[in-house]
């Protein structure tokens, strides 16, 4: 896949075109659908096997770069992507919101069932020469990178909670924001995981009883790579707006049972400031009937 995608994440991400260009990478015709349905995603919060696997491609704009050049570069890698075996599951783009990255422009969220699956579908894409013919067709648009641990990074993605009902129904971009952690001296991520299942779920089933309408998802990423600064994994939020997602970090953070809940977390690991991302759906989940 390389050389033919585009996004971040978390969101994600990140040319000859002007900035005002560079805002709105993904294509607005690109509507998002509900990702995964509850049902099929892990709803036990003690879960301690892997529900999905994420890659995260960086990607940059080339020369030939425009909203509608990069809707045909998606419209295709979609079709060709239809006729391959080991699948991904979804795709989205994740673009820096508010901020400029060094290393790329965006990425390109690549959602498969696990790493098995993401090693088939690689081998089956670069097999069929697709990579090129995409380039062929739509020179100098968006280049990606697939180096593992380069440009193109894995990671295990935990899901303890079910995404709430509605979380991908708006107009796109809906909002991330991520922070990577690194345990505590003496810490594991048994504690991380005691944190989350004693003091974070019961706090989000608490909330989601006074506020019905929270958009709010969380996932938890670990690498599966050597990273180049200290990180042990990455915390994912979503929610269906910036306005929404903003809001809820600020409330979060000044309350007192916020501030309780980062003091148990604290103590097992130290995380970094969010960073957030507006994000597009670029392959929508299917969604079993």
């Amino acid at each position: 896949m390389n050389k033919i995608m585009f996004f971040v994440l978390v969101g994600l991400l990140l040319g000859g075109c002007q900035e005002a260009e560079k805002q709105e990478m993904p294509p607005q015709a690109l509507q998002p659908e509900p990702e995964l349905q509850p049902e099929t995603q892990a709803a036990e919060t003690a879960q301690v096997t892997p529900a999905a696997y994420y890659e995260y491609l960086w990607c940059n704009q080339g020369e030939n770069y425009s909203t509608e050049a990069l809707q045909a570069f998606v419209g295709d890698w979609n079709a060709a992507i239809n006729e391959t075996e080991d699948t991904v599951d979804a795709a989205a783009a994740y673009v820096p919101r508010g901020r400029k990255e060094d290393n790329y422009d965006g990425l390109w969220v690549l959602r498969w069932a696990d790493k098995e699956t993401s090693e088939k579908g690689w081998a089956n894409y670069i097999a069929s020469g697709t990579d090129a013919a995409l380039q062929e067709k739509h020179p100098g648009v968006l280049e990606c990178g697939s180096e593992a641990g380069v440009n193109r990074f894995g990671f295990d993605t935990y899901i303890p909670r079910p995404a709430p009902a509605g979380l991908f129904d708006g107009e796109p971009p809906y909002f991330v924001a991520n922070q990577f952690c690194t345990f505590n001296e003496g810490k594991t991520g048994k504690d991380v995981r005691a944190a989350i299942q004693d003091h974070y779920i019961p706090f989000l089933e608490a909330s989601a009883e006074t506020n019905p309408g929270s958009t709010y998802h969380f996932m938890i990423g670990v690498p599966d790579f050597e990273p180049s600064q200290p990180m042990n994994f990455n915390w994912i939020h979503q929610w269906k707006t910036a306005a929404e997602g903003e809001a809820a970090l600020a409330r979060f953070n000044e309350s007192e049972e916020g501030k309780a809940i980062l003091s148990a977390l604290n103590e097992a690991a130290t995380c970094q400031d969010a960073q957030p991302w507006d994000a597009y759906f670029l392959r929508k989940p299917v969604v079993e009937s």
